[in-house]
């Protein structure tokens, strides 16, 4: 049984490792999924903001005009800045950026939206020229975002502590229960070992106080009086249910082991009653109590381990004897 503790907690941690590892690689994957959606999500809001600020400049023409002689001014850029600002907070867009006016030298139609990363300065930049008015406008607009990276990172960054905190959290709960898994197989295998010791210690004293008690019987001057025989009796009695109990601490540590199975034989509980109640008669004369046994049970045949039966009936013979208050007075019916 111990060997099968053994590769049911090799069993436990393999699979708990293996369900660990799947938990921290799906965390892992779910931040990565996050920062692309984070990433398209930026992206696509600066296209929106730039687009509907390319079609409010469109649609003024004194603004127009002057793009078209590249003669803006700085209140024009102003301007397109403050429409660059009322569009980016209406998409709850609030992230650093400038903005460029483009004067290509040719007039060749342009996509839609397009956007990308520089070479140059390592800055997210967002092209915008209307294709309706591509062909009559020589200008378009460009949006700088240098700090793209930075507010990317700070959106993720409470997710990612958080995930980071609860992955510790679990890993070390995980490695704080196999500890003490192993320490407590550590307690058991040797708490097993001390009680092994224990009990084969206790053999001896149990075979002299028998052999005691047999030539205290035999030496006696004469007959020996119905006291002192009654008296030896039961240190003999008590000495064979003491040996008996040595025996069954052995068996249950055999039994822990794999070693044994319980001894079930058919066992006639009439007797196995009149012989427990006989082994606490001087308990319950000393409290001057009384033990009443009605046996007449029409079928008293068992099939169970008769040591294991016999204390389990004397424990509860003796807690009523321990817990009565007075004289005790048991009676066992079936």
């Amino acid at each position: 049984m111990l060997h099968m503790k053994k590769n049911n907690s090799r069993f436990f941690i393999g699979v708990s490792s293996i369900a660990l590892l799947s938990v921290l690689l799906i965390q892992i994957n779910w931040m990565r999924e996050m920062a692309e959606m984070k990433e398209n999500l930026f992206n696509e809001k600066a296209a929106i903001v730039l687009a509907r600020t390319t079609e409010a400049v469109a649609g003024d023409s004194v603004l127009n005009r002057a793009l078209e002689s590249g003669m803006e001014s700085k209140e024009d850029r102003l301007y397109i800045d403050s429409l660059f600002r009322q569009f980016m907070k209406y998409y709850n867009f609030n992230v650093d950026f400038s903005f460029d006016i483009l004067h290509p030298a040719s007039t060749t139609v342009q996509t839609a939206i397009g956007f990308g990363k520089t070479e140059a300065d390592g800055q997210a930049c967002y092209n915008q020229s209307m294709e309706e008015h591509a062909t009559t406008h020589s200008w378009r607009l460009q949006m700088n975002t240098p700090h793209k990276d930075g507010f990317l990172a700070n959106e993720l960054l409470l997710p990612l502590v958080l995930s980071i905190v609860l992955v510790a959290i679990v890993l070390i709960l995980f490695i704080l229960t196999v500890r003490k898994l192993f320490m407590e197989q550590f307690i058991s295998a040797q708490t097993t070992a001390m009680m092994n010791t224990m009990t084969h210690e206790f053999k001896t004293p149990i075979t002299n106080i028998a052999l005691a008690g047999k030539l205290l019987m035999k030496d006696a001057a004469g007959a020996p009086s119905d006291k002192l025989e009654h008296y030896v009796n039961v240190i003999l009695e008590e000495n064979d249910r003491l040996n008996r109990q040595v025996e069954q601490v052995l068996s249950m540590s055999a039994l822990e082991r794999g070693e044994l199975k319980p001894d079930l034989e058919v066992v006639d509980l009439h007797h196995l009653l009149l012989d427990t109640v006989k082994r606490f008669a001087l308990q319950v004369e000393s409290k001057q109590g009384v033990i009443r046994t009605a046996l007449n049970a029409q079928s008293s045949l068992v099939y169970a381990d008769a040591i294991q039966l016999s204390n389990a009936i004397g424990n509860l013979i003796d807690n009523a004897i321990k817990y009565s208050k007075g004289a005790p007075e048991i009676d066992i019916k079936p």
